[in-house]
């Protein structure tokens, strides 16, 4: 059921035309010049966390991968970071159904082996704030492209952390989310694909990963729009 909220804003989507979120040319929330010109998150990555690595040596996964494994579609800035911001704060939850879509078509390699899609859960006073879960948005355009069943109820948010501020470092906000999602035993024996709007150090989708797999979850990857650094 939609919230009153969402019943606006798709309301509002008729009275007013899609505009990219970057540019503000009408008809899409991310056009095509934007989306091309966009810089995607590949070059000198760390193959398991994505981050940007130097001499293919990553300081953060050093001898001990984590849990998940990452791949974003886009470097966080320019039409990415506008696209997610309009997608956060515009109020157009419409926009992530389209942008699930562009992330599917950018990472389509990446649902080799997955089986279920489920978003990184906001918790339940924000999201109730906000109106909706951008990441479960996304989602939903990104199961419609690729096939994949989304699967929400397989993961939520038992605490309200704070946000994960610029400046904290890896370590930092690990504690920030230690113990904060809780997955269903249903999740067993699944192979999961999570996925997220944006991704920094990870230590998000790890701290999800790390619920999923201790219900017994057969495997676990994540992708992400964008990617910061």
């Amino acid at each position: 059921m939609l919230s009153l909220r969402e019943a606006l804003a798709g309301a509002l989507e008729f009275v007013y035309p899609r505009r990219c979120f970057n540019c503000g040319e009408e008809g899409t929330f991310f056009c095509d010049r934007c989306y091309f010109s966009a810089e995607r998150a590949r070059g000198s990555r760390c193959p398991h966390c994505w981050s940007q690595v130097r001499g293919g040596n990553c300081r953060r996964c050093g001898d001990q991968p984590p849990q998940a494994t990452i791949r974003s579609a886009f470097v966080h800035e320019g039409g990415p970071r506008a696209a997610v911001l309009g997608l956060k704060y515009s109020g157009c939850y419409g926009a992530g159904v389209d942008l699930g879509r562009l992330m599917a078509r950018t990472l389509s390699n990446r649902t080799a082996g997955a089986e279920v899609l489920v978003p990184v859960p906001l918790h339940r006073s924000r999201q109730r704030q906000r109106g909706y879960n951008q990441a479960q948005k996304l989602g939903e355009g990104y199961a419609e492209a690729t096939g994949l069943g989304l699967a929400p109820e397989l993961l939520r948010r038992v605490r309200n952390t704070k946000a994960q501020a610029a400046g904290l470092d890896l370590d930092q906000r690990m504690a920030n989310v230690e113990g904060a999602f809780e997955a269903s035993p249903l999740a067993a024996g699944r192979r999961v694909l999570l996925l997220d709007d944006v991704i920094t150090t990870g230590a998000t989708v790890q701290a999800c990963a790390a619920a999923l797999i201790a219900v017994g979850a057969a495997s676990v990857s994540a992708v992400s729009f964008s990617r910061e650094g």
